[in-house]
Formats: C-alpha cells, sequence, structure tokens
C-alpha cells in the first residue's frame, strides 16, 4: 500500500501464480505498463496483475503483456512500447546470465511478441 508510483518495464520469469503483480493504492495516481509477466500454473487473469484492490480507481494499467496467458484482461500488447518491451527483454538477458538461470521460455515469447508488434527480433547472446 502506497502512494503514486510508476510500475512499468518489470518481469515476472517463470513464476508460479502467486506471484503476479497485487497492487494497492491509498492515494496518489499510479502508471502500470510495459511489464512482462510469465507464470506457470494460473488461477485466471484476476491473478495475473490485481490493480486497484482496495477499490480506489487510480492506476492506469495499460501495455502489459501476460506471456503465459494472451487470454488474460491484462494482456494489452502495444507498439508504442516496442522500445519497452526490448528493455525488459536485455535486462531479463543480462540476469539471466548473471544469475546463470534459463529464461530461454521467456526471451523467446518476448521477441515473439515484440517481432509481432513490428520491432526487430532480439538475441541473447
Amino acid at each position: 500500500y502506497t502512494g503514486s508510483m510508476a510500475i512499468n518495464r518489470n518481469a515476472v520469469v517463470d513464476g508460479d501464480c502467486y506471484q503476479g503483480m497485487m497492487l494497492c493504492n491509498w492515494y496518489g495516481h499510479s502508471q502500470v505498463y510495459a511489464n512482462v509477466l510469465q507464470l506457470v500454473g494460473s488461477w485466471g487473469s484476476d491473478y495475473d496483475i490485481t490493480a486497484n484492490c482496495d477499490g480506489n480507481p487510480i492506476m492506469d494499467v495499460s501495455a502489459n503483456v501476460v506471456l503465459s496467458d494472451e487470454e488474460s484482461t491484462y494482456h494489452e500488447p502495444d507498439a508504442k512500447h516496442i522500445d519497452d518491451y526490448v528493455q525488459v527483454y536485455n535486462r531479463v538477458c543480462a540476469a539471466a546470465h548473471l544469475a546463470e538461470a534459463n529464461a530461454t521460455e521467456f526471451l523467446e515469447s518476448l521477441n515473439d511478441s515484440i517481432v509481432k508488434l513490428g520491432g526487430s527480433s532480439q538475441q541473447c547472446s
């Protein structure tokens, strides 16, 4: 619970269905955009991103990508945010290398989304 925030360009890689985003604000105004989630299992789109959990309509949620559930109400890829998605791709690539973790499925799925939106194909090396 907090006030105004900028919640953008975050990634949830291979998270379980409990590791989506639950967002609650008491005051202020928050922008929630260009976040990319890949969840294993699902309890439905209410658990991908939960905004305004306390009923305050003070969050603008848009242009998020739910790789694991394209039917999610929060899966709204937007070509205007290709650069944001590329930034998420590059951050996850770097973090995976640093942690010696496997993020191949996430990166391939996000790359497919970027290309479908008209962006250049990305490569993690």
